[in-house]
């Protein structure tokens, strides 16, 4: 055998072992991978699907201590935990209002509406999301099994999905001279043949977010293991600890929100506030997240902790000023939630996400199909081989 074609030999073998590793995965996780696939388009347009009035005024946006207190002038005996800041024109200031939450309790919480220009409250809604965008993200997330159980098995789903990308690429790629005919699904295509060309078609076009999104979901389920990867690869600092607590000062009445956003602002030059904790026990301190002017649609946010008795910046986390590997891991998130580089990249993701059902039905449909037609085969060469016709 000449060395030619003992290479193709062995690469045949090698071929052989990769497409059972696909179908087998594919078959035996089916069920898993839909799931996510679904779950997962279902939620880049989520925000589509529950969005809150529209924000019609025209103007300066009005300070967040008015706009919060717009969000608690119509929900009477409740507290404001949070503020959120519109996007883009148009969309609403959203403060988060809870109640109750007393020892043992867990709080009511809902959502309050505000025009952020006029200070009109434009509607409100019960919990931080509809109880479908719930479903979706304890399945998408953790299977509904809880994030310490259910987030590695996330992870390691994530792990067979780009393995199975990979494969379904090497699998796919066409010979010398083939190329013209590797895509596309033929008018005359039937049976297992026009299965193929639809699994190998749609696996093609939408490769790059199919991997992209598959591994993205392993490092967000194992975010520690790839921080340390991503700066060993590309460099980073090490990760600033979360601040808990802060101290209280005696004497001192602590800061308000808008002079915790403005100290923020301050030391984030060239940005705007994204969202802002109100502060309930004394010794916590504010959370403030700030957008980048001009950041790119997806962009990480900057993260500022705010001590409001000693009002000062305690802890600044400014994307702007990260080293690669901390810049790509930065970015996992909102790669793989549709959030990056606008509409095209989010329709991308939504796509990856209807892939994994069409895979498991076309084939396994494959399988089913030249399964039953060597089973013909044979069953005409045993009834030639004892001289009874076949069927």
């Amino acid at each position: 055998m000449s060395r030619e074609q003992s290479s193709g030999q062995t690469w045949s073998n090698i071929r052989r072992v990769l497409l059972q590793l696909h179908l087998w995965i594919g078959i035996v996780l089916s069920i898993p991978f839909v799931i996510l696939g679904v779950t997962g388009a279902y939620l880049v347009y989520d925000q589509d699907f529950t969005a809150p009035p529209r924000a019609t005024a025209v103007g300066e946006y009005k300070d967040p201590t008015a706009i919060i207190a717009a969000g608690l002038a119509t929900s009477p005996g409740q507290r404001a935990t949070s503020l959120n800041m519109p996007l883009v024109a148009g969309d609403p200031a959203t403060v988060r209002v809870a109640r109750g939450g007393g020892e043992g309790e867990r709080p009511i919480t809902s959502q309050v509406f505000v025009d952020p220009v006029s200070l009109e409250v434009l509607g409100t809604r019960e919990g931080v999301r509809t109880p479908m965008s719930d479903l979706m993200h304890g399945l998408h997330g953790s299977f509904s099994l809880g994030g310490r159980t259910g987030r590695p098995i996330v992870g390691w789903m994530g792990v067979a999905m780009t393995f199975l990308g990979i494969t379904g690429l090497i699998l796919w790629w066409p010979r010398k001279g083939a190329w013209k005919n590797s895509v596309g699904v033929k008018k005359n295509a039937r049976g297992a043949l026009w299965h193929r060309q639809l699994h190998q078609t749609v696996g093609v076009f939408g490769w790059v977010a199919f991997i992209a999104v598959s591994y993205t979901g392993v490092a967000i389920s194992f975010p520690q293991t790839h921080i340390a990867m991503f700066q060993g690869l590309f460099g980073g600092d090490p990760p600033q600890p979360r601040i808990e607590s802060v101290e209280p000062l005696p004497n001192t009445i602590a800061i308000d929100v808008d002079q915790a956003v403005a100290l923020a602002l301050k030391a984030a030059p060239e940005s705007r506030l994204g969202s802002v904790n109100v502060i309930r026990d004394e010794d916590e301190p504010y959370r403030i997240n700030l957008i980048a002017d001009n950041a790119m649609a997806g962009a990480p946010l900057i993260n500022a902790v705010v001590d409001p008795y000693r009002s000062e910046v305690i802890q600044l986390r400014d994307p702007r000023t990260y080293k690669l590997g901390d810049t790509v891991m930065a970015w996992q998130r909102t790669v793989h939630d549709g959030r990056a580089w606008g509409a095209i990249w989010a329709f991308l993701v939504f796509f990856s996400g209807i892939m994994p059902p069409l895979f498991v039905v076309t084939g396994t449909a494959m399988w089913w199909l030249k399964r039953r037609a060597r089973q013909r085969v044979r069953a005409q060469q045993t009834a030639g081989a004892v001289g009874v016709p076949a069927e």
